[in-house]
């Protein structure tokens, strides 16, 4: 006497090669056995992407003017609320930053020519990021500087900067704000720079974003 087992196992592999003979002389060869089976959908076995790539035109009209000449800074505490992103983007942000009642962005005056928004990717294939630089050079030091710059210190911020064709990058997000540093040197000589290096950086999951709603701020912090 057979097995009971034996002959179960025995039907299963008779109706499998049956099934693969069916679809091999009926054309459905990109059907699997499992989906024959029953046991998957043709759908199921598509792997979804999140990779959406557009093209890149080149604009030829214009000026394309580098630099910054605007710097705000807020901390992250005195947001209240964050806005969404546009229909279809990753990138713009959808209204106005709202802060705290009282709350304003601050405004840092730089020296001219010395703003600088960057960003880069970085880490390995598979668990890439995008690393945020803020910078600008504010020269003197007094106390009002000091004053910001010791309240400055160990900061959560998210900063906004201005470029020369009007646009609004944020660097830094509510969820990851930015860290803040400074590299202050007096210089040795008479006629050498007084003044320090000011930096911002965090990293992300996302490039600077650009913003069209409210900045409205204080008096510069720095004069």
């Amino acid at each position: 006497m057979i097995p009971k087992i034996f002959k179960t196992l025995f039907t299963v592999a008779l109706t499998v090669l049956g099934l693969v003979f069916f679809t091999e002389t009926h054309g459905l060869t990109h059907l699997g056995v499992s989906e024959a089976l029953g046991l998957a959908s043709s759908t199921s076995m598509v792997l979804a992407t999140c990779i959406s790539v557009a093209s890149i035109k080149e604009d030829e009209c214009g000026a394309n003017t580098g630099g910054l000449y605007e710097l705000y800074v807020v901390l992250k505490r005195d947001i209240l609320t964050w806005p969404g992103f546009k229909a279809g983007s990753k990138v713009v942000l959808d209204g106005d930053i709202v802060l705290k009642t009282g709350k304003k962005w601050a405004k840092w005056d730089f020296a001219e020519d010395t703003g600088e928004i960057t960003f880069k990717s970085e880490g390995e294939a598979g668990s890439q990021t995008f690393s945020q630089e803020t910078g600008v050079y504010i020269p003197r030091m007094n106390e009002e500087i000091a004053e910001v710059v010791a309240n400055a210190l160990n900061g959560k911020f998210v900063v906004a900067v201005k470029t020369p064709d009007d646009k609004v990058m944020i660097g830094g997000s509510q969820k990851r704000p930015m860290k803040f540093d400074i590299d202050y040197k007096s210089g040795k000589k008479y006629n050498d720079k007084n003044g320090g290096d000011y930096k911002f950086t965090v990293g992300t999951n996302h490039p600077p974003l650009f913003y069209d709603g409210e900045l409205e701020s204080e008096a510069p912090a720095v004069v």
